[in-house]
């Protein structure tokens, strides 16, 4: 803390902003007994790893249990992490053995990913005050997110986990690389790679239609 301008009884004490723990200090406060310091990781992967969870096997609910059985998982082999600040690219990878685990216990045939975004249009309201064209658009916006969701779940799991932190987390270059403890350069080209395989499987469905599909839109404005 330190003391702003003139000093004395009169001055203020000025708060200065906490920094923001790297992924490495928590996880070696949390191996010297700071349970609390994993809390604040699960906090910070948990919205995420939900979203690749749900993406993998399909309902909400088995996502959630993917994702405690992944911290779980990530807090029973802590000690077992070589490099702290790779966290998160490590329990991006528990979550995902995880979720084809999960599969394979229950015996499903992998189908089509889902996203929380494809969730909360299948319980949407259908448009009532725009009669028949705005129903017709709501069905060819609906299609349109599930072509390009189909075509992000065909991509290698690297490229799909990179393009989900992107454009479903909204993060920057820079905190994907932190997620992932990668430089930022090959996060960048990463993305770019990962953006050019999922243009060219959504190549027939734009050539196909009137107007630029949501993943083209998305994309223009980053």
């Amino acid at each position: 803390m330190s003391r702003g301008p003139g000093g004395g009884g009169g001055g203020r004490l000025q708060e200065r902003p906490r920094e923001r723990a790297s992924d490495g200090e928590l996880v070696r406060r949390t191996l010297a007994g700071e349970r609390e310091a994993f809390g604040d990781l699960c906090d910070r992967y948990a919205r995420v790893l939900g979203v690749l969870a749900l993406q993998k096997v399909g309902n909400p609910a088995d996502a959630e249990d993917v994702v405690q059985e992944a911290l779980l998982k990530a807090y029973a082999a802590l000690e077992e992490l070589e490099d702290p600040e790779r966290f998160g690219s490590w329990i991006y990878g528990i979550a995902f053995r995880a979720a084809v685990d999960l599969h394979r216990r229950r015996g499903r045939c992998a189908g089509s990913p889902v996203s929380l975004e494809a969730l909360r249009e299948a319980r949407a309201e259908p448009a009532a005050a725009g009669g028949a064209g705005a129903a017709h658009e709501e069905a060819e916006r609906r299609e349109s997110a599930a072509k390009v969701m189909e075509a992000l779940g065909a991509l290698p799991e690297r490229y799909r986990l990179v393009l989900t932190l992107r454009y479903h987390e909204m993060l920057s270059y820079r905190e994907i690389a932190e997620h992932l403890g990668e430089p930022p350069g090959t996060i960048s080209n990463r993305i770019h790679r990962a953006a050019a395989m999922l243009r060219e499987r959504l190549r027939a469905f734009v050539e196909s239609g009137e107007r630029e599909s949501p993943w083209e839109a998305a994309s223009s404005r980053s």
